[in-house]
């Protein structure tokens, strides 16, 4: 709301006050730790914008009390003067003040004669309440705010209750150091949010709660989802595989509510793995690692544009996108305390497994989470381009050509097979009509990728029905890299 100085305080307050109300004391101890190592950079690094502020600040501040007038842009030498000088009115009428709207003649009046520029807003909300109605008044405006402090207590949900509260402590300290209910934008602000925050408080319900609020059901989505979805989002912010590992879920989607128009949100890296996919109404891509500016921009863009979002993941940025772009959302998190918030910003919270579990069968409880029959089928599709680009690969090779790839390596244990299978399965490609190749991705941890390439393979027998050919010799093999355990 305030971008300059007040908005920092703001944000260190408002920061503090969340990780005390998450985590108590071991919050505070943290924030505090936070606190002073950002105090410390800024200190260290003075071509910093907030280092120059500061020191702005404390050149103004000596100027002033050295007697020197403050300058015309001197932000702290004007404050202090409109503080000495504001005081000095409260001194003459403290209990009922001077009236509404007295305050730009009696300050006229303090500084007539005396060179001091005159001013209606003394950039404290404090001091003008008081100046305009004494003492009693800001009592009435303290009281008010101390009001919205309990009541906020007794909303329904924890996030009701902790944004309510952010919000009595945004006015607050605000205004310490601006006229908020003066200038426009904050004034509206207050009223506004004062009454959408504190609407689903019932105060004849004697200390019961409704079931929810008018926040909750606008802001944290909906508890329950719908019938017949018009639309519904998928996010795989992760790796090829992964996204391919997603499809069992959106062919369950497609096939519960064949009228719903379903998305996916992945990187942009992974993106032409799903293109052409019949189940699929559109493919939105992000960076994996995008600016600031454009995050924010594209994230404001998913604000509640589906009636469903799921995320597939268990991290922060896809259970963030799905809080956002859902109404009603589901996603997997981790057990722990660090999961907390997360299960707190989505309407139904599965517990993943990703060491025992399958990736398909952990995404499929989403489907369970929608109350959806299961699709376990992976459908993948490629374009006319996909098959011009495989056929100016395959260019030179001599006919009949006739071969397979195969991926064996994972990044992680629990999306491998075991090595026996991949034993067997290369032993009956070898055979006289086949040509096994191994494939090696690209990402980090596993080896370069490389051109399959024409060779003349020695004879092999295929897999017998009993699997007597999984108990190839391990030289057979492909070969293994650190991740690989063959006793999973």
């Amino acid at each position: 709301m305030v971008p300059g100085r007040t908005g920092m305080l703001v944000l260190i307050v408002l920061f503090v006050y969340f990780l005390g109300r998450v985590y108590k004391a071991k919050g505070l101890a943290l924030a505090g730790v936070v606190v002073a190592a950002l105090a410390a950079i800024v200190l260290a690094s003075p071509e910093s914008m907030l280092h120059r502020r500061i020191t702005l600040a404390d050149e103004e501040f000596a100027q002033w009390r050295a007697g020197i007038p403050p300058e015309p842009t001197s932000s702290v030498g004007l404050r202090l003067e409109m503080l000495a000088n504001t005081l000095e009115i409260i001194g003459h009428n403290p209990a009922i003040g001077v009236g509404t709207g007295g305050f730009r003649k009696a300050y006229a009046d303090r500084v007539g004669g005396t060179g001091a520029p005159a001013t209606e807003n003394p950039h404290n909300e404090i001091l003008l309440m008081v100046v305009q109605f004494g003492i009693a008044g800001f009592a009435l405006f303290a009281a008010l705010l101390f009001a919205q402090w309990r009541i906020a207590a007794r909303l329904p949900t924890r996030f009701d209750q902790a944004t309510a509260r952010a919000f009595v402590l945004t006015i607050a300290v605000t205004s310490l150091f601006s006229s908020t209910l003066l200038d426009h934008a904050e004034g509206v602000f207050f009223v506004y949010m004062g009454g959408l925050l504190f609407a689903g408080y019932r105060a004849g319900n004697a200390g019961r709660r409704p079931a929810t609020s008018f926040v909750s059901a606008t802001i944290a989505g909906t508890d329950a989802p719908p019938a017949t979805p018009s639309s519904v989002l998928v996010i795989v912010t992760r790796r090829l595989g992964d996204v391919l590992l997603a499809l069992p879920l959106i062919r369950s989607i497609k096939a519960a509510w064949p009228q719903a128009a379903v998305d996916a949100l992945v990187f942009d890296g992974t993106k032409d793995v799903l293109a052409g996919h019949p189940d699929l109404r559109r493919i939105v891509a992000v960076p994996e690692r995008p600016g600031i500016v454009e995050h924010a921009r594209f994230i404001f863009g998913l604000l509640r544009r589906y009636d469903i979002a799921l995320s597939c993941l268990e991290g922060d940025r896809p259970t963030l996108y799905a809080a956002v772009a859902g109404r009603f959302r589901a996603g997997l998190v981790l057990r722990g305390k660090g999961s907390g918030w997360k299960q707190r910003l989505l309407s139904r919270a599965i517990l993943s497994d990703n060491l025992d579990t399958h990736t398909v069968a952990m995404n499929l409880a989403l489907a369970d989470a929608l109350g959806i029959a299961r699709h376990h089928e992976i459908d993948i599709r490629w374009t006319a381009d996909d098959a011009a680009h495989v056929a100016s690969l395959l260019a030179g090779l001599e006919p009949p050509l006739s071969y397979a790839v195969l991926h064996p390596h994972r990044k992680f244990n629990y999306k491998m097979w075991h090595v026996e299978g991949w034993v067997g399965l290369a032993q009956w490609l070898r055979a006289p009509s086949n040509c096994a190749r191994a494939h090696r991705g690209r990402e980090p941890g596993k080896s370069s990728s490389r051109r399959p390439s024409p060779r003349k393979c020695p004879p092999g027998r295929p897999i017998s029905p009993d699997g007597s050919a999984f108990r190839s010799a391990r030289a057979s093999s492909p070969a293994r890299d650190s991740s690989w355990d063959p006793t999973r």
